[in-house]
């Protein structure tokens, strides 16, 4: 009796087995398919930020490899005037002896259109083409050679800067628009009140005339575009 006693408690008790149907206990933690997702976002949004990176790199490389192909071609063709500051397109100019005459100079290449279908552009080089027709072209310097004029550039000023509607205001564009029969030569003339990089935007127009007979000049006040295109 003893020994039976003995050996039954020496012996080994067998593992306890799972009831048939019990449910199985998983360890908590996150899904493989969501961590393989997840990975798979970052991987996407770091290799758009990349790419995104590298366009605009590219674009202002692109940008100051053309400002400093066009530097000098400004410099050459507006010697009276200094540059103030830049665009991805071109230059802001202030005249040297008339500092409220400020001028938007913009370039695009050759066969390309302008900002404003109504403004001509004007052929540089092989290269290159400007919305400018008119302060490239002041008296005793090369005549627009689409109609053999001059401008004076001077009394365009003393009839424009009365006109312009702010103290920052920026001459966006003056062209030839038309020959009166009466003897007059009408310009229009684009005006921004803005000059910050590419926000600046012609915001109001004028016209003004040139008397060929007594030369004098005059000009409207300048009118908001929104109310010339409505008057249109």
């Amino acid at each position: 009796m003893d020994q039976d006693t003995a050996g039954s408690a020496s012996a080994p008790k067998p593992e306890s087995l799972p009831l048939a149907g019990a449910p199985e206990v998983r360890k908590s933690g996150i899904p493989r398919w969501a961590i393989a997702l997840i990975v798979t976002v970052i991987v996407l949004v770091l290799g758009a930020g990349a790419t995104g990176a590298y366009f605009i790199y590219r674009v202002f490389a692109d940008s100051a490899g053309t400002l400093a192909e066009l530097r000098p071609i400004v410099e050459a063709d507006y010697p009276d005037y200094t540059i103030i500051d830049a665009t991805r397109q071109g230059f802001i100019l202030q005249h040297k002896t008339i500092p409220e005459l400020r001028i938007d100079v913009r370039y695009f290449e050759a066969g390309a259109e302008g900002d404003w279908p109504l403004q001509p552009l004007e052929t540089v080089n092989a290269e290159w083409q400007t919305n400018d027709t008119f302060f490239r072209h002041a008296i005793g310097r090369t005549p627009d050679p689409r109609n053999g004029k001059n401008y004076d550039i001077e009394s365009f000023a003393r009839t424009y800067i009365p006109l312009k509607p702010g103290p920052n205001a920026v001459v966006m564009g003056a062209w030839l628009d038309a020959s009166d029969p009466m003897g007059f030569d009408l310009y229009t003339v684009l005006v921004a009140r803005r000059n910050q990089g590419e926000s600046i935007w012609p915001d109001h127009m004028t016209i003004i005339s040139h008397d060929l007979e007594t030369g004098d000049w005059a000009g409207e006040p300048c009118t908001p575009l929104s109310q010339g295109a409505d008057a249109e």
